[in-house]
Order: C-alpha cells, then sequence, then structure tokens
C-alpha cells in the first residue's frame, strides 16, 4: 500500500541514522554500489541520503552518478539526495548544480527543494533565491516552474521574524506568476510560528519525559 512504502521508506531513513554501527550503516549503503536500479522505489531517497550524509565522499559519488544515470525518476532521486548533506558549501554547490545544465529544466526545482527542507539549508536556499530572483524571472517567466522554485525555498521557515522577512521581499520585487506561492508560504510560517508558541513548550516537555529529547531547550526555530 502507498501507506506502508511510505513508511518503509521512513523507517529505513531513520535507521541508518540512528545506527551506532559502523558495520551495519556500511551494509545499508553497500546498495547504493551494487544493485542501485534494482532498489525498490519508495527506498532510493532513504539510501541515497545517507549515502550523501555518513560517507566521506558520498556527495561526490553521488554527483557522478547522477550525471552517469539516464532513469528520469531515479536521477531526481539523486538530485533530491544532494540536498542532504551537513556541509554549508555542498548545499551552496546544490543550488548552483540545480540549476545547471547538469538538470532538466523540470526537475530544478528537486534539488532545490531538498536544500529548503534540510535545516542547514533553509536560510543558504533563502539567501541563493533572493540574489538569483532576476534570473529566475528571465528564465521561467510565465511558467508553473517560477512558482515551485519560490516554495521550494520558503516554505520551511518557521518563525515569525522569517515570514516578515519573506514578506517584505516579495513586496519589493514583483514576482509574477508567484505571488500566491509567496503569499500562501509567509501565511504557513505564521501559522507555524503561532503553534510553536503555543505549543511547542508541551510537546517538548511529552518528548522528554519519554526520554526522546535532550532535556536542553531546544535552539529558536527559523
Amino acid at each position: 500500500s502507498d501507506q506502508a512504502s511510505l513508511l518503509r521508506s521512513l523507517a529505513i531513513g531513520m535507521l541508518i541514522g540512528c545506527c551506532e554501527s559502523r558495520p551495519h550503516i556500511d551494509r545499508a549503503l553497500e546498495f547504493v554500489t551494487t544493485g542501485m536500479h534494482e532498489l525498490p522505489s519508495d527506498c532510493r531517497g532513504a539510501v541515497y541520503s545517507a549515502l550523501v550524509k555518513f560517507t566521506p565522499d558520498g556527495y561526490e559519488r553521488m554527483v557522478a552518478m547522477h550525471e552517469g544515470c539516464d532513469v528520469p525518476e531515479v536521477k531526481r532521486n539523486m538530485l533530491s539526495a544532494l540536498g542532504a548533506t551537513r556541509d554549508p558549501e555542498k548545499l551552496a554547490k546544490t543550488l548552483e548544480y540545480s540549476c545547471s545544465e547538469k538538470v532538466r529544466s523540470q526537475d530544478i526545482y528537486v534539488g532545490l527543494a531538498a536544500v529548503g527542507a534540510n535545516p542547514k539549508g533553509r536560510e543558504i536556499g533563502w539567501q541563493f533565491l533572493q540574489k538569483k530572483i532576476g534570473a529566475f524571472l528571465e528564465r521561467f517567466q510565465g511558467g508553473f516552474m517560477l512558482p515551485n522554485i519560490v516554495g521550494a525555498l520558503v516554505n520551511y521557515f518557521t518563525s515569525a521574524a522569517k515570514a516578515d522577512e519573506i514578506e517584505r521581499f516579495f513586496r519589493e520585487h514583483r514576482v509574477p506568476g508567484a505571488e500566491r506561492t509567496a503569499q500562501q508560504a509567509v501565511e504557513r510560517i505564521r501559522a507555524c510560528a503561532t503553534w510553536a508558541q503555543s505549543d511547542a513548550p508541551l510537546l517538548r516537555k511529552w518528548l522528554q519525559d519519554e526520554h526522546l529529547c535532550p532535556s536542553a531547550s531546544a535552539s529558536p526555530a527559523q
């Protein structure tokens, strides 16, 4: 079922990320270099992301595999995995790579969204969008891709201050075709900020009581 496929992908990703035994991690990652295309489609993302996150040369290997692959769906999985790195320089590289001739125009948003969804990449992605907004307008104005790109890089913030910043930017920089996307993102971010202010302390206490997170206070959301 669709639910089972989703849960399997989540479980694999969590097990690889939480496993303290390096041999077990290495065994899981063998799938990436042997029989890669035989991986079930719902497992690819978790395994590819693990390669990028947990092996020293994983990022470079994933770039090479992306460039050598000719299966569109698999290429999108690989591109998304590049956004799983925790290295700020590589996250910035993923943004540039996603906009290069190495990536099909209709897939650009995949790499951008992966960086935007990464807590270590959100601000990097937002700065990139502000810097490149003119180029994106020139390239994509009038099509469906511009709203996708805007949403990919602003949807994942959670603080009221960031909502104000994003709203101000799009008030000063008209983006025809993506105004509604930007406004919806601002509304979503403010809703998240409101929820965090009212409910996050209760959730944090429950997690601490269940020994599911450290007792130290969490850093402010962005």
